[in-house]
């Protein structure tokens, strides 16, 4: 089994990582309970006894105690187990040292105020413990905390593309189902207006196919180009039936979008605003562009006849698709006004 150069490396960062924060915990020790130079030799040898004793401590805390106890929400079980745990290496570490004390003074007599005070200082031995392992708790901790995280924003990306990808599935047969019913009905009238449907849909079959399929950004002028192919195709199919304001204010050059959003917002206008409407239908089409803020102001006439299906899958599908790319980043006005559908859309640009 190959085993790649990046887990040798990170496997290498972390033995030294671990060398140096055992490192920085010995000068710890070294700093505390080092006294006079009388006692140099003495000290050295009880901080490499008790230096160990802190290490497994703390590694039985991490690896055994934090994932079983801690990590499964055992809270009650893992402050005992803790506790149990310091309390006992402190009375250890203290029964040894007088242990090791006595012995290298047994041809004296033995004085305790010979015997360092921080030696047999129970207390001052059990916090310094806990500093030390609460120290690398606190490490473990973090790094389990940005692991989670880690895994959580890439579930939640990949959970975000799947939806986006399968609200495009669904954007993309309701806008064709609906531009093939009008080259079929150009097509029953033998209308000499069928090849340049043909040509106004190819272009917006290869916007949708490929270019919208393969990016979550597109150029805002793409977006708009492909806005005044559709409201070409619907104006061969209603002819003089319908009125048609579009009006474009502001630079948009270089300004990206994600597409499909402002597209699907003209076809559900037309839908549902022009479609069984006899005469006198009307949509009129306002973007506004600055360098941090595009706003589309979108209204059409209505039916005479209640609508059915007015926030139908189109609608929908876009709603959800505005709340998955832009979150926090868009306002959303959607009004039923008594002779009008109106929807007011303010899009922050997303920083390239």
């Amino acid at each position: 089994m190959e085993i790649s150069i990046s887990a040798y490396w990170n496997r290498y960062n972390r033995i030294i990582a671990h060398i140096v924060f055992w490192a920085i915990v010995l000068l710890f020790y070294l700093g505390l309970f080092f006294s006079g130079e009388d006692q140099a030799d003495k000290l050295r040898q009880f901080i490499v006894f008790y230096l160990p004793l802190t290490i497994g401590t703390a590694y039985f805390t991490n690896y055994l105690l934090i994932p079983r106890y801690l990590l499964q929400g055992h809270y009650k079980r893992f402050l005992l187990f803790f506790v149990y745990t310091v309390i006992s290496v402190s009375f250890l570490f203290t029964i040894v040292t007088l242990g090791l004390f006595v012995y290298y003074n047994a041809d004296q007599e033995l004085k305790t105020d010979v015997l360092p005070q921080e030696v047999y200082n129970f207390k001052l031995l059990g916090v310094s413990l806990l500093m030390v392992v609460f120290a690398a708790m606190a490490i473990r901790l973090l790094r389990y905390w940005i692991k989670s995280e880690k895994s959580n924003l890439l579930l939640k990306q990949q959970q975000t593309e799947t939806e986006l990808q399968l609200i495009k599935s669904q954007i993309h047969p309701h806008f064709l189902f609906n531009t093939l019913n009008n080259l079929y009905a150009l097509t029953l009238k033998k209308s000499d207006a069928a090849p340049e449907v043909v040509m106004k849909l190819s272009s917006l079959l290869d916007y949708m196919l490929f270019e919208c399929a393969k990016q979550q950004q597109v150029s805002l002028d793409q977006e708009i180009e492909q806005l005044e192919n559709f409201i070409a195709l619907e104006k061969l199919r209603y002819g003089d039936r319908v009125e048609v304001q579009f009006n474009i204010a502001g630079i948009t050059t270089g300004k990206k979008i994600a597409p499909l959003v402002l597209l699907t917002f003209l076809e559900n206008s037309f839908k549902h605003g022009v479609g069984n409407k006899l005469d006198e239908a009307w949509v009129h089409f306002d973007l506004e562009v600055n360098n941090r803020q595009l706003t589309m102001m979108l209204e059409n006439s209505k039916r005479l006849e209640p609508a059915k299906h007015r926030n139908g899958l189109g609608l929908q599908n876009v709603k959800r698709h505005l709340s998955l790319i832009y979150a926090d980043r868009h306002q959303l006005k959607i009004e039923d006004k008594a002779e009008s559908f109106s929807v007011t859309l303010k899009i922050d640009f997303i920083p390239s």
